[in-house]
């Protein structure tokens, strides 16, 4: 009870700093995605990876980082200036685990800019993170043999079944799951 106590130390009741909506979005977007990605390989040890669950998680990350792109004026080319020959590691588990590292900094460039009025969020910093997150996508999509392209083409379409006209909070929350895993499986065994 006592350390409860002590936190109330650093209690602020200043205002907050503001962060861009699309910028936050994507920052957390990408963090919850990444750590769905490691769930894909931590739930049974003895399950076979599924690249349909794969394919899901990195598209949304793609997603995600296409946000921050947009409002930065930056394209994914802008952050391909990290070659995946200089990951030397073969466990897509590891290169995972080192993606949710680059997350977490990019949780506390937000934290610093949101929280420390005197921090603005860093756009360098948070390109140098995007580059290595895409570097690790690039690695992993080489590794399930499917292209960038092609999961960034299959989340796009998988988007357009759950929001036909346009997004609604509504159909993000309450969406057909099944439907949309099926149509994954039924994309990726096609290769469309």
């Amino acid at each position: 009870m006592h350390y409860l106590k002590e936190s109330e130390r650093t209690v602020s009741n200043d205002n907050y700093t503001d962060i861009n909506q699309n910028i936050q979005h994507g920052i957390e977007g990408i963090t919850t995605e990444v750590i769905e990605l490691l769930e894909c390989f931590v739930k049974d040890p003895d399950d076979d990876l599924k690249p349909d669950e794969v394919a899901e998680e990195l598209g949304d990350i793609f997603w995600y980082m296409a946000l921050i792109c947009r409002e930065y004026n930056w394209t994914f080319n802008d952050l391909n200036s990290i070659h995946t020959c200089e990951l030397v590691i073969r466990d897509i588990q590891t290169v995972i685990e080192m993606m949710v590292i680059q997350v977490g900094g990019l949780v506390n460039i937000m934290k610093r800019a949101h929280f420390y009025k005197k921090h603005e969020l860093d756009k360098q910093k948070i390109k140098d993170k995007l580059m290595f997150i895409y570097r690790d996508i690039k690695w992993i999509c080489n590794k399930i043999n499917m292209t960038e392209e092609f999961i960034q083409e299959l989340n796009i379409n998988k988007l357009r079944l759950r929001y036909p006209d346009k997004f609604t909070s509504d159909k993000a929350i309450n969406r057909d799951v099944e439907k949309e895993h099926k149509f994954l499986q039924d994309s990726i065994s096609k290769g469309v």
